[in-house]
């Protein structure tokens, strides 16, 4: 496990902490067979502020990964 991978981020959305994940340096490349943009970092939701916030940056299925989850990975802005 790499340092960064210790330490939690936050998702803020006007002013607002909307979730807290694990950020996961080591996935650089792809998420659900998506590239992960540059700019963006892959992110293991692990608590969110709310149900059905959006996601800033949809990868995967479009469906099922368009709002933010727990326990689900999530290309967010740096």
């Amino acid at each position: 496990m790499q340092r960064s991978e210790t330490q939690l981020v936050a998702y803020v959305e006007n002013n607002t902490v909307q979730a807290l994940g694990v950020p996961l340096e080591s996935r650089k490349a792809v998420i659900y067979g998506k590239p992960i943009p540059k700019g963006s970092i892959c992110v293991q939701v692990s608590q969110t502020s709310r149900p059905s916030i959006t996601v800033p940056i949809i990868l995967g299925n479009e469906d099922e990964n368009s709002f933010l989850q727990t326990n689900m990975f999530f290309a967010l802005p740096i």
